[in-house]
């Protein structure tokens, strides 16, 4: 019996050193990950603090989620990032995510917090906006998101992302449903015959675009500082309506399953510092959500639009029914 009770005891000290030792698993998209990003930013940061960090990138967050789905309680997932509003809400059906302290997001400004819902800690922002390349493209006169396609040039193309695999695709969605109500069909309707391609993700759709292979592409109004900054070329602009735009949210959640929160915290803690979010504009292209970072100065000279605003109960209640409204006029596409 004494034997037993060494043996058993000898196993748990394994399996604690195991944990001890064990990296932070981040679930997280592709962009945000490799060589000269913001987690391999992260990932240096936190070794100096005696830390580690797994990251396991998907082609999109949405794919990240699923996958945390699919391995339920057996996930290697301790924390997962880049998560909207929709896709922390369909997590939170499932009650995956651990509440994460107000002491934590204490420094983020509070608009960006979601109400009731202390698992969402949001670590950037940034607004959507179709992007174009004013040396090829002229800028459009006061336009609208409404007006967008009776303005474009008739031979103009626009790449977009699935609203089925982005993101970012799904938010483009949502605001063009929100904000154009009844006009909603009429307006991708007409947006059809301009759309050269609907990509799963932002980087496809950007490549094409950089390509010279449509002249819009969605992405952000922060889009145009990244040329600034890394290629001293200032012909990118973003196209700005005058009504408002919608206002992308990225967060991270810790899963409940984690068996070590404390270092994932510490992680989060990381990942919301001042220093990480001084640095975090010229990696993730994204406005910092720290109340007291100082922004590069090539971000202060961007236009800040107007924020179009959103009924999130509705969006959660009717999304998936405004995507099949989608799929079927993506349908009557002609190939």
């Amino acid at each position: 019996m004494i034997r037993l009770i060494l043996f058993i005891q000898l196993l748990m000290g394994f399996s604690l050193a195991e944990t001890q030792n064990a990296p932070v698993r981040v679930y997280t998209y592709d962009a945000l990950t490799g060589k000269g990003s913001f987690a391999a930013y992260l990932g240096e940061e936190f070794k100096k603090k005696g830390g580690s960090v797994e990251w396991i990138s998907f082609g999109t967050a949405g794919e990240a989620l699923n996958q945390i789905v699919i391995e339920g309680e057996k996930t290697r997932a301790d924390v997962i990032m880049g998560l909207d509003p929709v896709l922390f809400q369909k997590g939170a059906d499932r009650k995956i995510f651990e509440p994460v302290s107000a002491d934590v997001k204490r420094n983020i400004f509070p608009e960006l917090l979601l109400k009731q819902a202390p698992a969402f800690v949001p670590y950037d922002f940034g607004y959507l906006a179709f992007v174009y390349d004013n040396r090829v493209t002229p800028a459009l006169s006061s336009p609208s998101l409404e007006s967008f396609v009776t303005q474009i040039r008739k031979t103009d193309k626009v790449v977009l992302q699935d609203p089925r695999t982005s993101l970012l695709g799904m938010e483009f969605l949502i605001w063009t449903r929100e904000k154009l109500k009844s006009g909603f069909s009429q307006f991708w309707t007409n947006l059809v015959p301009h759309i050269l391609t609907i990509s799963p993700g932002w980087s496809g759709a950007y490549e094409l675009f950089l390509r010279g292979q449509a002249q819009y592409v969605l992405s952000y109004t922060t889009s145009p500082a990244y040329h600034v900054m890394r290629e001293n070329k200032d012909h990118i602009r973003a196209v700005l309506f005058q009504e408002g735009h919608f206002k992308q949210v990225e967060g991270l959640a810790l899963l409940k399953t984690s068996k070590q929160k404390h270092k994932a915290l510490e992680l989060i803690r990381l990942v919301l510092s001042q220093e990480a979010q001084t640095q975090l504009p010229t990696y993730q292209w994204m406005y910092p959500v720290h109340k007291n970072v100082k922004l590069p100065k090539e971000f202060t000279k961007l236009e800040v639009p107007k924020m179009a605003e959103m009924n999130w109960q509705r969006v959660f209640r009717e999304k998936e029914q405004w995507i099949k409204e989608w799929t079927l006029i993506m349908s009557k596409k002609s190939p």
